[in-house]
């Protein structure tokens, strides 16, 4: 289960390595989205569809009524697992036929590397189906950043490249990021060397019983 969470800053996690705490998101601005809803054309609101599977939906329903203050109609799509997948994971004809504007999704790495955190979400080759490039977004300098990153041995230099990639994908909004959840787990006073991974799961093949 969740404890309190905190807002995201960053699609990089405190816990990946190449975070930079120092990357601004995007704040709660009312007045600021009514405004670049009009200068997009849609003075008078906006209907979005997004897909969601019934663990998250709660999250949808928040997401709804903080959007409507700005004139933006959340319409959720309730999916079982296999049928979110399927449209979540669709072409981009796919999910127009269907309606799916959006989803809601999570993203957690277990190489604690910003590689594998950003290269399948935002990188232009990554386009579902096939990777976890949900929105088809699509940027030629991150691309460039990207690569250059993952090919380099140097960590002062992939951290300032990561920092740079982090800048663009806020300020593009490819995402709309909502926040990191604190992972919990118990175990038995007796119990020992058990290892909770940022993400949820749980590593026990170093564990004792006293």
């Amino acid at each position: 289960c969740h404890s309190r969470t905190r807002p995201a800053n960053s699609p990089l996690s405190p816990a990946v390595f190449g975070y930079d705490k120092s990357v601004e998101g995007y704040k709660f601005d009312i007045a600021k989205a009514k405004a670049l809803l009009a200068e997009a054309g849609h003075a008078d609101g906006i209907t979005i569809n997004v897909a969601v599977q019934e663990p998250e939906a709660n999250i949808a329903e928040i997401l709804q009524g903080m959007w409507a203050q700005a004139g933006i109609t959340l319409n959720i799509q309730r999916m079982e697992s296999g049928v979110w997948t399927a449209a979540a994971f669709g072409k981009p004809e796919e999910k127009a036929a269907q309606g799916v504007h959006s989803v809601i999704a999570s993203w957690s790495t277990g190489t604690f590397d910003a590689d594998l955190q950003l290269k399948p979400l935002y990188y232009t080759d990554s386009w579902s189906p096939k990777g976890a490039n949900l929105g088809f977004y699509s940027n030629a300098e991150l691309d460039g950043l990207l690569d250059k990153a993952g090919s380099s041995t140097d960590d002062a230099e992939r951290k300032a490249l990561y920092a740079k990639a982090q800048r663009i994908i806020v300020q593009d909004a490819a995402h709309v990021l909502l926040y990191y959840p604190n992972d919990l787990a118990a175990a038995r006073a007796e119990v020992k060397g058990a290892w909770l991974q940022p993400g949820g799961e749980i590593v026990p093949e170093r564990a004792t019983k006293g």
